[in-house]
């Protein structure tokens, strides 16, 4: 079941209050055309009445799909440096949800599901496509983060991650941002396109990854945010990527 409240929403721009309806829950087999505005970034943006600027809203959310096996807990993307207590609400949820309070005819419906914990409707445009590609979400982190390591175009902070938009036979598409900030990766605060040869990831799915796999799937959380807020060691998991002696394959800059 979707479902959609009306709510106060604050303009980030001039700071006026305009109610919304906002999704807490979206179910999205019944509403694909809700899924569709997500896909294409149209999902929840508003424009304010006031100062006529567009934002984006990012209410915590529930996205569910059982035909296709996920359940997405989303919050808001500025609640991501607390991501260990936010990661640990979406599992208390989901047991209370799925399995403490559950009619018994619902544990068939969370067998096998794909659960994650993400911050921001960006983040979850991300994992839907991700998933969507069938391809694994572990293994595109830690490809990011080897990007970035490696790419002196890319700050390694949490701004400046790469999204994941599309891939076929041949590559993997992210949507790179340089110092955080979209423009041109020709200048600081760029934006382009970054085409990964698909060997690369296939790379990062052999064994000797599996150290740095397991750092960034440790929860359902699975994202570099883990490694570049506080949570984490990025000093250790660069240790670990470098013991992973993955070559790189090609230019990934096209």
């Amino acid at each position: 079941m979707s479902t959609f409240v009306d709510t106060p929403v604050t303009c980030p721009h001039c700071r006026s209050v305009t109610e919304r309806t906002i999704a807490t829950s979206i179910n999205g087999p019944r509403i694909p055309e809700v899924v569709g505005d997500i896909r294409d970034g149209t999902f929840q943006v508003f424009t304010c009445p006031a100062c006529h600027q567009e934002h984006e809203v990012d209410e915590p959310m529930a996205f569910i799909d059982f035909d296709q096996r996920r359940w997405v807990t989303m919050y808001p993307a500025v609640w991501e440096a607390s991501w260990r207590g936010w990661e640990a609400e979406a599992e208390r949820n989901y047991r209370d949800t799925m399995i403490v309070y559950a009619a018994a005819v619902v544990a068939e419906l969370r067998e096998g599901l794909w659960r994650r914990t993400v911050f921001g409707l960006d983040a979850l445009r991300e994992k839907l496509a991700i998933a969507e590609h069938g391809l694994d979400d572990v293994a595109i982190e830690a490809l990011k983060l080897d990007l970035m390591r490696g790419m002196p175009e890319l700050a390694v902070t949490p701004r400046a991650r790469p999204r994941f938009v599309e891939a076929d036979a041949e590559a993997l598409r992210f949507r790179a941002v340089r110092d955080g900030v979209e423009g041109d990766l020709e200048r600081p605060g760029g934006v382009s396109v970054l085409v990964v040869e698909r060997g690369r990831y296939d790379a990062v799915l052999e064994d000797a990854w599996g150290d740095a796999r397991a750092q960034l799937g440790a929860g359902s959380y699975v994202d570099i945010g883990r490694i570049l807020f506080d949570g984490g060691d990025a000093d250790a998991l660069a240790e670990l990527l470098a013991e992973a002696r993955v070559a790189a394959v090609g230019d990934p800059l096209r």
